[in-house]
């Protein structure tokens, strides 16, 4: 009877290790699973943070440029037509006889051109 009774003992705890180590197995595979997702999302914060990063530089340049002397006069210049005391603004016009054929308000040429049709009537024959 006790060899019964300790073989009986033996398949149980037998059965119990078997589940207990599916149980561990499973529970360690999950856990690898997600660390793995993690960290990929890791690498793409980290991306993400690399170009961020690059983009606040670029501002900062810009910044910098922006608030120099050099530029703030470049600027009042070029776009507020503003002057120093003393100096004097002078516009030149475009001389319109310069280039011929063309008008220099808006249309590229002046020249009278064949319509298409006639164009492919001279290709053709």
């Amino acid at each position: 009877m006790m060899i019964r009774d300790r073989i009986k003992f033996n398949k149980k705890f037998e059965w119990i290790l078997v589940l207990l180590s599916f149980y561990i197995i499973f529970s360690l595979s999950r856990s690898m699973w997600e660390l793995f997702g993690v960290s990929e999302k890791l690498d793409y914060v980290k991306k993400e943070l690399a170009v961020e990063e690059n983009k606040s530089v670029e501002i900062e340049a810009k910044i910098r440029q922006a608030t120099s002397e050099a530029y703030i006069e470049e600027m009042a210049r070029d776009r507020l037509n503003m002057q120093k005391e003393g100096e004097r603004i002078v516009i030149l016009q475009d001389d319109k006889d310069q280039f011929p054929g063309f008008d220099l308000e808006g249309d590229d040429r002046k020249e009278e051109e064949d319509p298409n049709w006639q164009k492919w009537w001279k290709l053709v024959n």
